[in-house]
């Protein structure tokens, strides 16, 4: 029987983890040494998938995202677990998968709604309170619930590298208004993103980046100094509030060339998207990684982003492991 649910989230176990990556004799995999039960208390990292694409859809954006979690997970378990990795440090929760097609902006946004309400509530169930988060797939619809559940007690820092700030009015959801709804809702104390695009942000974006005081830089601005870019980012990472949790937030977007829902020719190297997580992911605050809008549509595709996420994955937890007392 089909079911009714419009999302619904499946939990991974061992046999599901090993029938997607190759065991090779002679080798250990991070596949081999990864967990499914994040109340493990040896599990410091629990990844999700989300495999959706109403959010994006919701918002103009062409579909594929709901296919970015999948063409990520093998290829990051067939990493080789060594000294610098081993991988049980790990936790593959599972994957909230989508059970609907897009018919309409409008029942889009409902559907986008019902997936925060889902997602708040399977945070609070896998997640203990000093495990970091890392949520792969799906559109960038999915910051505004994250950020709600570690903002119950308190307000977070959120960083966000992204070609569109994704303020624009909170009338209806989609993937294009979660920190503006985050801010309004008083879940956020300080919104920094880097590299916008001039030509993608409209007026009214600009100016309620501007009334509610968030740091914001355009990518326009480092394309005759490179440099500059790098530089910013280390600066604003010293800068970082340690009062404060932080969420790192990077839409594939913002990569250029990277399949995704608002694909670009012109953005960040993958060189420089790496540097942006592990210089965040260096700072004992973080908390979560979230790396949304990858949107795979044939074989190629998937190959491209699965290997660009699993970098950025491997990244922020050898980086981050670094920074734990």
């Amino acid at each position: 029987m089909k079911s009714e649910l419009s999302f619904e989230f499946h939990p991974f176990d061992t046999n599901k983890l090993t029938s997607i990556f190759p065991i090779r004799e002679g080798e250990v995999r991070i596949g081999q040494r990864v967990k499914t039960n994040s109340n493990d208390p040896s599990v410091k990292y629990v990844i999700l998938g989300i495999s959706e694409s109403i959010g994006p859809q919701s918002n103009l954006g062409r579909s594929g995202s709901e296919n970015g979690f999948y063409s990520f997970i093998g290829r990051f378990l067939s990493m080789q677990s060594n000294q610098y990795l081993d991988g049980s440090e790990i936790c593959v929760a599972g994957e909230i998968r989508q059970n609907i097609k897009f018919k309409s902006e409008k029942l889009g946004c409902d559907f986008v709604q019902e997936l925060d309400s889902l997602l708040i509530h399977i945070l609070g169930d896998i997640l203990l309170e000093n495990q970091r988060l890392i949520v792969i797939g799906g559109g960038h619809n999915n910051a505004y619930p994250i950020i709600a559940h570690y903002a119950i007690s308190k307000r977070i820092n959120v960083i966000n590298l992204d070609p569109h700030a994704d303020c624009r009015k909170t009338d209806k959801r989609h993937s294009g208004n979660s920190f503006s709804y985050a801010i309004e809702f008083g879940h956020i104390e300080k919104y920094h993103v880097i590299g916008l695009h001039k030509a993608y942000n409209n007026q009214f974006i600009l100016d309620f980046l501007k009334e509610n005081h968030c740091h914001f830089s355009f990518l326009d601005d480092y394309i005759l100094n490179r440099e500059l870019l790098l530089q910013d980012i280390s600066s604003l990472a010293a800068s970082m509030d340690k009062e404060f949790k932080l969420g790192i937030e990077l839409d594939m977007d913002s990569i250029a060339l990277m399949p995704s829902s608002a694909f670009t020719p012109s953005g960040i190297s993958m060189e420089e998207a790496r540097f942006y997580v592990k210089t965040f992911a260096s700072l004992p605050q973080a908390c979560y990684l979230h790396l949304p809008e990858a949107a795979p549509n044939n074989q190629y595709e998937e190959m491209i982003t699965g290997k660009a996420l699993a970098f950025l994955v491997y990244d922020f937890i050898i980086t981050n492991l670094q920074s734990q007392p």
